[in-house]
């Protein structure tokens, strides 16, 4: 998530763009779910064959949709449960997508089993902050933490091999 100071540089970068896809007849919907394939395909193509830095980049570019979906949702009036619901479960599967690209690398041509299952580690632990969070909604309770993805920071998943 975007503070409230980059959330408005980053809207004022990408409207431009965002009011372009609208008035070409893109949906915001659409823009999540190429996003997602883009960051999917990036990681479980790019990572296992080695290409890191490729990848990454890839991956950078596709994850702009995530601001450029928004940009048009509110532009359009049309924020809400349904495209908040589409934005995080895909954001999820790119996670995942990236965690297990890493994964593959490492364990096939990386040469570093440690970094693998580190990557697997977060993996889970993106699962387990994700479930936490619907529980703690669907109990209607707020959790110890002040936002569960907050949890994550107790786990380092640093994947750089430094």
């Amino acid at each position: 998530m975007l503070n409230r100071h980059a959330r408005g540089f980053f809207t004022g970068l990408f409207s431009p763009l965002a009011r372009f896809l609208l008035k070409v007849g893109v949906s915001p919907d659409a823009v999540t779910v190429v996003g997602t394939a883009g960051v999917v395909l990036g990681a479980l193509i790019l990572y296992p064959l080695g290409q890191l830095w490729w990848g990454s980049l890839l991956i950078a570019v596709f994850a702009l949709s995530d601001v450029v979906d928004g940009i048009m949702a509110r532009e359009q009036g049309r924020s809400g449960p349904w495209g908040n619901f589409l934005d995080s479960t895909l954001d999820r599967l790119a996670d995942g997508a990236i965690f297990a690209g890493v994964a593959i690398w490492f364990f096939t041509g990386g040469g570093n089993s440690a970094i693998a299952i580190a990557s697997l580690g977060c993996l889970v632990l993106g699962m387990v902050v994700s479930y936490a969070r619907a529980k703690a909604e669907s109990l209607a309770s707020t959790p110890m933490w002040a936002s569960p993805s907050a949890l994550s920071g107790l786990f380092p998943c640093s994947l750089s091999p430094v």
